[in-house]
């Protein structure tokens, strides 16, 4: 399978992402340094606590059987080459805030064939 090019968006959002952590890390750093400890760690918390969104993780993603486009979201209601939360990030700048947790179902019993 061929690796899928990124595009020019993709990768000035992703350099801008990165430059802007290691900013507020320094930042954070800085006012640790300087003796404000409270608003550091606070900077630092901030970038520290920031989650990664996984759109398989998501109620509203779904898989589809279109090869051009094989991910969507329900709630946007669209279909896209691009995983769901990449193209809302792309197209808007911020994080899905649609995002919600699947209910995963845990089973404490051990299944096996009646044995």
């Amino acid at each position: 399978m061929a690796k899928r090019k990124r595009s020019v968006g993709e990768l000035i959002s992703s350099l801008v992402f990165f430059f802007m952590g290691l900013w507020l890390i320094r930042e954070g750093q800085y006012l640790f340094s300087g003796g404000e400890v409270f608003k550091g760690l606070i900077v630092i918390l901030i970038k520290m606590s920031r989650k990664q969104i996984s759109c398989g993780k998501c109620v509203y993603y779904f898989t589809t059987h279109d090869v051009s486009r094989p991910w969507g979201c329900n709630k946007f209601r669209f279909k896209s080459k691009n995983l769901p939360n990449h193209e809302v990030r792309q197209t808007t700048g911020m994080d899905c805030a649609y995002f919600t947790m699947k209910q995963f179902i845990k089973s404490t019993e051990r299944r096996s064939n009646g044995n």
